[in-house]
């Protein structure tokens, strides 16, 4: 079967990958996708979102912003007194749980031998 993509195409793709991994390869980035893929799905507010994943407050906070800002979670602020702001995975974000398992599964096999 002959490559019928050209150098150019290859270029960008290679372009885009290299975006989205300086994205993904943030510190603490996978960690809060995990974390909304498997554990909080229908969003969380910042207070629980820094006790599960024992962040540092100003980090968590420029993840946040980051990721949305990149379309991977929505963030509401909700008009109450005090005022209330929750995060949500986007379907992007979402998605990543097809990611994650596999990445799991190796971890959970190759984890030990990697980091003694």
């Amino acid at each position: 079967m002959e490559c019928t993509e050209t150098a150019a195409e290859r270029a960008r793709t290679k372009q885009k990958f290299r975006a989205l991994f300086t994205i993904l390869g943030k510190p603490h980035t996978m960690s809060i996708l995990s974390f909304f893929v498997h554990s909080r799905p229908n969003g969380a507010r910042f207070n629980e979102i820094l006790q599960q994943l024992e962040l540092a407050p100003n980090t968590l906070s420029r993840r946040l912003k980051e990721l949305d800002a990149y379309g991977l979670l929505e963030r509401q602020e909700f008009a109450e007194v005090p005022p209330r702001v929750e995060y949500r995975p986007t379907e992007a974000a979402r998605s990543m749980g097809t990611v994650f398992q596999p990445l799991h599964e190796w971890m959970a096999e190759h984890a030990d031998q990697l980091l003694d």
